[in-house]
This record gives C-alpha cells, structure tokens and sequence, in this order.
C-alpha cells in the first residue's frame, strides 16, 4: 500500500486531514513517499514527491483545485513509467499520512529551492520542462546519496534477473 506523507502546507491546500505516519521500517521501500506542492508564478503550481529511501524525486504541474484520487493516480502512473512495473487496472489504495522525518523534509526543501532556481532560468531561455528539472534533480546529491544511483540500485535489488556473476575478479593486486 502507498503511504504519502504530506506537508502541513499540502494537507491545508487540498483540505484533507492526515493520518499519523506509520513505522516506515516495516514497508516496502517503493510505498514511502512524501509530497509537498511548490507555488510558481503560473496557473499550475508543482508537486514534489520523494522517496524516503532514496530521496528519489518525481515533478508533476499541480492544480490547486485537484483532488487527492487525481493527484495520486497520476503519481502511480508515473511511478510504473519511472520503475517500468505493469499498471494495475484499478489504482491501488494509499494512506495520507503527516510528515515524520525531518532529514527527507530538509532534502525536499533543498530541492524545492533547486526546483525554484532552475524553473527561473528555464522560464527566460527555452520554456518550463519539468522532465530536465527532475532529472537535475535527481542526478545531483540530496542527503548524501545520489537519488539516481540509489533508486536503480533498489530497483535492480529488487528485480527478479539478476546479473550474470564474471569469471575475472574485481579487484586485482600486483605487486612489482
């Protein structure tokens, strides 16, 4: 079951009210999300949400407006897009949980300002693209770990094929 925690901020926006956060030890690390919506000076604002395990970070454009079914939908769309698993026929259910760990919701405010700086610049140049931000994102550090790096890694951990083991070793001393 995905678990999003919300920022106060968010759960005010979208008038819902928060469960308290569960023990994240005991759930998958692919279920653990937090969200936090971004205002622009546009007619959508963007939603960032992260993973707790990997600091992982998806952009969407948000619509004040929008429901919590819609915004989580959309999530677990680009969730199979991103981790390349099949969609299931009917969205799966979620819990809307408060916020408890306070390194991911620093990591997320460092990157709301990233996210902030480079929709200025692009905002002048090209056009808002919020694919290049969050590959910005992600390929850069949050927390001391490597968001990219680590998500492939969780994935490939989890995979069902694995990499064939080589016949040399890794690592080779030679002395001379």
């Amino acid at each position: 079951m995905l678990h999003v925690n919300c920022t106060a901020n968010l759960a005010k926006t979208l008038k819902m009210k928060l469960l308290p956060s569960p023990n994240e030890k005991g759930l998958d690390w692919l279920d653990c999300w937090y969200a936090r919506d971004i205002p622009l000076d546009f007619p959508l604002d963007a939603l960032l949400f992260t993973n707790v395990t990997t600091h992982y970070s998806l952009v969407h454009p948000f619509d004040r407006r929008e429901s919590i079914d819609d915004i989580i939908l959309v999530f677990q769309q680009r969730l199979a897009g991103v981790t390349n698993k099949p969609l299931p026929m009917r969205p799966e259910p979620y819990k809307v949980c408060k916020t408890s760990s306070r390194r991911v919701l620093g990591c997320m405010n460092e990157q709301a300002y990233a996210l902030l700086h480079k929709v200025e610049r692009q905002r002048s140049e090209e056009g808002v693209q919020f694919e290049k931000i969050e590959e910005h994102l992600n390929a850069g550090i949050s927390g001391g770990l490597f968001p990219q790096a680590e998500f492939e890694k969780h994935l490939d951990q989890g995979a069902a094929t694995k990499t064939k083991p080589t016949k040399f070793p890794h690592m080779r001393i030679v002395e001379e």
